[in-house]
């Protein structure tokens, strides 16, 4: 394989089959920078989307047609759930005495 066409609906519903052709390891749907080690940051806007991979023995999509892998995902905007504080108790399994607070203890616990 020597490139790879993405297909890919950025705004939702209207698909581009060559939203962006890659011929450079790694493939990336936003391009890459710095050889190689510096992702693109892209947009990912709410809703429904669509996503194609086409790999193509010649660069830049050219030469034979590879088998085209495809995904359905949804972007969502929602304000993550307030998280609780969470609470235990240590307790030792060989005498079942609670743990209580921090440091050397004579009993083992630290």
């Amino acid at each position: 394989m020597a490139s790879i066409k993405f297909g890919y609906d950025q705004t939702p519903g209207t698909f581009v089959s060559a939203f962006k052709i890659e011929s450079l390891l790694p493939y990336a749907l936003f391009a890459d920078s710095a050889n190689g080690t510096k992702y693109n940051p892209g947009t990912w806007n709410v809703g429904n989307h669509t996503l194609t991979g086409t790999p193509f023995a010649g660069s830049g999509a050219t030469g034979t047609v590879g088998t085209a892998n495809t995904i359905h995902f949804s972007v969502v905007n929602t304000t993550p759930p307030v998280t609780k504080s969470v609470t235990y108790t240590l307790v030792n399994a060989d005498n079942r005495r609670r743990h209580h607070g921090l440091g050397r203890r004579p009993d083992g616990w630290t």
